[in-house]
């Protein structure tokens, strides 16, 4: 087991514990929301030690995200080493978290939109929006043999899902679905 930090797996994880504690369904704006005071809990949580906070600068203070000064100001004595090692690993880390997870957000809202066309052409009427749907780390409905792909869009239409019907999209590291009773939609 590696003791290494990995921001972009924690970013992920920080999506995915939003998703668990604050929704039901799909909220764009409360995930991008929520991203920013995660990231800075998250970053706290992952500089506690010398040793993390070094091997974070060391793997991430060249990435795309990582700031080029420091936006908390404060000047560092020479002995005052670990605490400037320790606020610049943060800062770099709340950075890299922060991207990370809206990179997430972004392909998890490009998916939302290619599994909303796909539910409003096969039930018209009977779809909204991406507020309806559901969002989950793993498949809702597991290893139930679906009905067909049609681009990255998994079909449940035969009401194989115990009567129920559903339509599914990989976003990721997350799923999107959809799942209905056809006799709602058909009524």
């Amino acid at each position: 087991m590696s003791d290494r930090i990995n921001l972009e797996s924690r970013a992920v994880d920080m999506i995915g514990e939003i998703i668990a504690y604050d929704m039901k369904t799909l909220d764009l704006d409360a995930l991008r929301d929520g991203i920013s005071d995660a990231a800075h809990q998250e970053a706290d949580n992952a500089c506690i030690y010398t040793h993390h906070c070094l091997q974070i600068l060391d793997d991430y203070e060249r990435h795309s995200a990582a700031p080029n000064e420091s936006e908390m100001g404060g000047e560092f004595r020479s002995d005052q080493w670990r605490e400037a090692a320790t606020a610049w690993a943060y800062e770099v880390a709340c950075s890299v978290l922060c991207a990370e997870a809206s990179e997430a957000i972004d392909t998890i809202e490009e998916r939302a939109d290619e599994l909303c066309d796909a539910l409003i052409a096969i039930l018209p009427g009977g779809f909204t929006d991406a507020s309806d749907l559901t969002v989950t780390r793993d498949c809702p409905h597991g290893w139930a043999a679906h009905d067909k792909e049609a681009g990255a869009v998994l079909y449940w239409i035969s009401k194989q899902l115990d009567g129920l019907n559903a339509l599914a999209i990989d976003a990721g590291p997350f799923w999107l679905s959809f799942t209905w009773n056809p006799a709602d939609i058909d009524a």
